[in-house]
């Protein structure tokens, strides 16, 4: 049947046809990896919303608050701001943990930052470092909890190091 339509048509038009369906099956896998790339992105946009909301609903929305009331407590003496600002990103953070990565920032590594980390921690991080921890061990024991097990081990670090990092 191919060699009979190619007959019909000419080699010149047969050999365009095929160069055009090669052309046009390019288009159509990339077309098929830029649909599929869409795809992945929203079921990971919308898996992150229902994550969050339920954290929100099951505790993470009076955590964040304790943290951000915390925070302004502490921002009420001049010592304190530097620790009450972490303590509200921290809060910031704890509301809304799926979907996002710690990432360190420029000033990361600098001396004044590691003082404060140690201050930090010294003083309130190990506190916090431990809930998170105890949180994550009792929301494992189930199935359904282990996604928000596991989102309390990824804010120990930053419960540990508030200085130099941020939850994007």
């Amino acid at each position: 049947m191919l060699v009979e339509f190619r007959e019909v048509i000419g080699d010149r038009q047969w050999h365009r046809a095929i160069a055009d369906s090669f052309k046009n099956s390019a288009n159509d896998i990339l077309l098929a990896k830029i649909i599929y790339k869409i795809t992945e992105t929203s079921q990971k946009l919308i898996m992150s919303l229902l994550g969050n909301i339920i954290w929100l609903i099951f505790g993470g929305f009076l955590a964040g608050i304790g943290y951000i009331f915390g925070g302004i407590l502490a921002c009420l003496t001049i010592i304190g701001i530097p620790f009450g600002q972490q303590a509200i990103k921290l809060g910031i953070a704890t509301m809304t943990p799926f979907g996002r990565e710690i990432v360190p920032t420029p000033e990361a590594g600098s001396t004044l930052n590691m003082i404060l980390n140690i201050v930090w921690i010294l003083v309130i991080g190990w506190g916090i470092a431990v809930t998170h921890l105890t949180s994550a061990a009792i929301l494992a024991v189930t199935i359904i909890g282990i996604p928000f097990a596991l989102q309390h081990i990824k804010l120990i670090p930053l419960a540990l190091f508030p200085f130099g990092r941020e939850l994007q």
